[in-house]
């Protein structure tokens, strides 16, 4: 493997680390070498990473907040959702100057037929985001979503896809203009033994997307 010295690889007990700086005792990840598992077991809040998945996905495209009508297709999931956020994220009496509202709804067709659900809980939201860096004005995966096990990355990956991916000719494509988070996530799918590749495609937009397959 050849690389630049600045170049950072991302190794197993030390997170990102300059090419420079490695040592015979890292263990790091390569695209020709998946790792092969066997069980992965549950997290002990798997509905948090399934937010997490959702809250830096391009469907939801906030920072501040997690628009579930935006990632989320059926009325059914997105009513889940908000109920977990309200029970498990919901005001609690000695913190209530702490938040701004735990759940915004708002029903814009009389037969209920369109739902706008936007999470705004400011302890949710900070918790999200502690999971997430910027880097250049775009969101990427922090360490600790690296360092969550494979247990939590497996609901965030599944939710991340279901609001960004679609399928096309039997194959699997997280659709980003965001390769610095599709990298990350090429990352995360090593660790369960999926090998993928990035490829582009030119668009008339400003920004050139990024196929993930």
């Amino acid at each position: 493997m050849q690389l630049t010295a600045d170049h950072k690889v991302w190794t197993r007990h030390r997170g990102w680390v300059e090419a420079q700086n490695l040592t015979t005792s890292d263990e790091v990840k390569l695209p020709s070498k998946p790792a092969c598992v066997q069980e992965v077991g549950e997290p002990q809040d798997a509905r948090f990473f399934q937010l997490l998945g959702l809250f830096v996905s391009a469907a939801n495209g906030d920072a501040s907040a997690l628009h579930l009508d935006q990632c989320l297709k059926h009325p059914e999931q997105i009513d889940e959702f908000a109920t977990y956020v309200q029970e498990t994220w919901g005001q609690q009496p000695t913190y209530d100057d702490d938040y701004v509202n735990a759940l915004m709804v708002n029903d814009e067709d009389a037969d209920g037929s369109t739902l706008t659900v936007r999470l705004t809980n400011r302890r949710l939201i900070s918790r999200l985001s502690a999971f997430i860096r910027t880097e250049g004005a775009r969101r990427r995966l922090a360490e600790e979503a690296f360092t969550s096990g494979l247990a939590a990355q497996k609901h965030m990956l599944r939710a991340l896809f279901t609001a960004d991916a679609q399928i096309r000719n039997n194959t699997v494509e997280l659709i980003s203009d965001n390769l610095g988070l599709l990298e990350d996530v090429q990352v995360l799918l090593l660790g369960f033994g999926v090998q993928s590749h990035l490829s582009s495609t030119t668009t008339n937009t400003p920004h050139t997307n990024k196929r993930f397959c």
